[in-house]
Formats: structure tokens, sequence, C-alpha cells
């Protein structure tokens, strides 16, 4: 991915774009093994799908040697039930449990002269290279309406622990209709 960095004048009267030039890029290379086991009975389907990834993320800007780089190896393991309760009931859980190693964290930023920008830049580096255990869980129930429309809501949770105990939480109620 790459960005594009606009320049526009500093004139509060009229505001005008002087200049674009791409300026960031952003890549990530990953290699995944994984494997799929699958387990159905009457009206109930349990897989699990355990995994291994190692990534590599590199953000940098192109006008200058300012990057951040990083190295993970993730553990991990996909989980996914299914259980038809009755003709128009569902209930489905699907989660994703995985540690995420940091084996290699690189960053200059010595380019950055603003230090609102640069402390932002830090903090950000700080927390990507801290490893990580993770919890992200959907809880689904469907209605079924009729033959084309049915009623759903979701219940999610997201749970990262990182190394130095600090731990953020993202919960989340969705409900929908799905034609």
């Amino acid at each position: 991915k790459s960005g594009i960095e606009t320049y526009y004048t500093n004139n509060t009267d009229i505001l005008q774009k002087l200049l674009e030039k791409e300026n960031y890029k952003h890549t990530t290379n990953n290699l995944r093994f994984q494997t799929f086991f699958n387990y159905k009975r009457n009206k109930a389907n349990l897989s699990i799908a355990p995994y291994y990834r190692q990534s590599k993320n590199t953000e940098k800007r192109l006008d200058q040697e300012v990057f951040q780089q990083f190295n993970y190896s993730f553990v991990g393991a996909e989980l996914t039930y299914v259980q038809q309760l009755n003709k128009t009931n569902i209930i489905s859980l699907q989660s994703n449990i995985y540690a995420r190693k940091v084996t290699n964290a690189n960053s200059n930023f010595s380019g950055i002269t603003k230090a609102s920008i640069n402390e932002w830049l830090h903090n950000d580096y700080n927390v990507q290279s801290m490893n990580l255990f993770a919890v992200d869980a959907a809880l689904r129930y469907d209605v079924k309406m009729d033959t084309k429309t049915s009623l759903y809501t979701i219940f999610a949770l997201n749970l990262h622990r990182f190394s130095n105990n600090n731990t953020n939480t993202q919960t989340a109620l969705t409900v929908g209709v799905a034609f």
C-alpha cells in the first residue's frame, strides 16, 4: 500500500492544493501454515483450524529515512461452532485465539521534528513491539422470519493482553436484518 501526501497553501482566505506526492509505503508479508478439523453431528457443526503464521510489517516515509519494521510469529486456532436449534433458530460462535511473539522490531524516527508526531509514533511503536495474547470471539443468534429474511444479533468481544500486563478490551452488540 502507498499513501499520497497533499500540501495546501497557508492562506486561510484561499485554500488551494499546491502539491501531491507519494510519500508513504506500507508492506506486509505473511507465511501461514494451517490445518482444519471438522466434526458434524445431527444439527451441529464444530470446526477447529490451528495455525502458525510469520509476518513482516514495514511502514516508511519515502522522502526520509523514517520507518518502523516488525517481524511477528503467531500461534493460534480459529474455532467455529454452529447449532441449528429448530427450523427457524440458529446459534453460532466464532473465535480466534492466538499469541503474537515479536521476533524483531526496528525503527528510526530521527527525521520527525514535530514533538507530538514523534510521541505518537513512539507510542505506536511501543504497542506494536510488545508480545500479546488475544481472544476475538463473536456469538451470533439468527431467527429466520421467512424464506429470504432473517433477524440476527451478534455479541462480539475482543480481548488483547500485552506483555506489560495492559489489556485492551472491546465489546460490540449488533442487531440486523439479512435479506
